[in-house]
């Protein structure tokens, strides 16, 4: 596929500043993509694209010179408009749900994604533009994950989802145990690597005790019990609990300890940043005690 005129110094088809131009543009980019959709690479053609939009063929020819840059500014706006439809779906379900997602998805639009990957590999610009699809997923996850994009376990849950996209959307197979498999991939991406340490948790002395007596504690944080909150709060670093600190604790005067908690067995989850214990946590988890002592100026241990 040759680059954009643009890019090519041929003297780009440039839409006119008029209002009117701009929507018979926009007319006819909806009816490439839609025709992408239905029909696939080869249904995308100046002629069909016109009939489509009901518009003269010159029109076609007039916006996008080539029947390159007809398809690529098609699998451009597919790719946004997707991104978009899975960052809303995100946002309103969670990532747990994305099996929901891949299950009641336009199977035609998928199916344009797809063959977006398979002519990529032979084209430097449909390559930039299927990039633009995975980066944009990764950053969606690493985002609500609260983890970095480069973290190995955002590209996991990617993989796996795409596996799972790929197998529904393309050999359509049954979907199947695909949400045991999203859980545990979700699971092992929001799981803390015990090997950067401990977690930590802010706790008052009384509620401590309490819980050496039971054997597990129950508290989630400040006035909010396990049951209440769903889980209880902790701290990646000693930087974030001071911080829980100063937010939630700062005011009392009833003595606190910090509690130095190993998460190995334990159903530790990110989110937004933040390690969050799912379910009570065994005194025998807790490795160590101290009083909390505030940070002084600089300082970044209690």
């Amino acid at each position: 596929m040759n680059p954009h005129p643009a890019q090519a110094g041929q003297g780009p088809a440039q839409a006119p500043s008029q209002e009117r131009s701009r929507r018979r543009r926009t007319t006819l980019l909806n009816a490439a993509v839609t025709l992408l959709t239905e029909g696939g690479f080869n249904a995308v053609t100046h002629r069909a694209v016109a009939s489509r939009a009901r518009l003269p063929l010159a029109a076609t020819t007039y916006y996008f010179a080539s029947r390159d840059q007809l398809l690529a500014e098609a699998f451009a706006q597919l790719v946004e408009t997707e991104l978009a439809t899975t960052r809303t779906w995100i946002t309103r379900h969670g990532l747990a749900a994305l099996t929901d997602q891949v299950a009641t998805a336009d199977r035609t639009r998928q199916l344009g994604l797809w063959e977006l990957y398979v002519h990529a590999g032979r084209d430097p610009v449909l390559q930039h533009i299927a990039r633009r699809w995975t980066d944009g997923c990764v950053h969606l996850i690493a985002e609500t994950l609260g983890l970095p994009g480069t973290d190995p376990r955002v590209r996991l849950l990617y993989t796996t989802v795409s596996t799972l996209w790929l197998e529904h959307v393309v050999e359509q197979r049954p979907l199947g145990q695909a949400r045991d498999l999203l859980t545990l991939a979700l699971s092992h991406a929001t799981r803390k690597d015990p090997m950067t340490g401990p977690i930590h948790h802010l706790a008052l002395r009384t509620d401590w005790d309490d819980a050496r007596a039971a054997g597990e504690y129950r508290i989630s944080t400040l006035g909010r019990t396990l049951e209440q909150e769903g889980f209880i709060h902790c701290s990646r670093d000693l930087t974030q609990l001071h911080g829980v600190h100063t937010a939630y604790y700062s005011h009392l005067s009833e003595p606190l300890l910090v509690l130095d908690i190993d998460p190995t067995g334990l159903d530790i989850r990110f989110e937004n940043g933040f390690p969050h214990l799912y379910g009570p946590l065994p005194v025998t988890a807790v490795t160590a005690t101290r009083p909390y002592r505030p940070a002084a100026p600089g300082e970044s241990t209690p």
